[in-house]
């Protein structure tokens, strides 16, 4: 459980079926969190897309 005040760092990862972890992302940042995300992955889903 996060405590109120306490700093959260998450790393996500993922290859071609990463572009679920961005829906992740997408909701806690709607939910206003103010959490360290880092991405570790291909920037596009499919290869050769660019």
């Amino acid at each position: 459980m996060v405590k109120k005040n306490e700093k959260v760092k998450i790393v996500l990862s993922g290859g071609h079926a990463g572009s679920t972890a961005f829906v992740v992302i997408e909701e806690i940042r709607r939910q206003n969190k103010s959490w360290d995300i880092s991405w570790v992955g291909f920037r596009s889903s499919l290869e050769g897309e660019k």
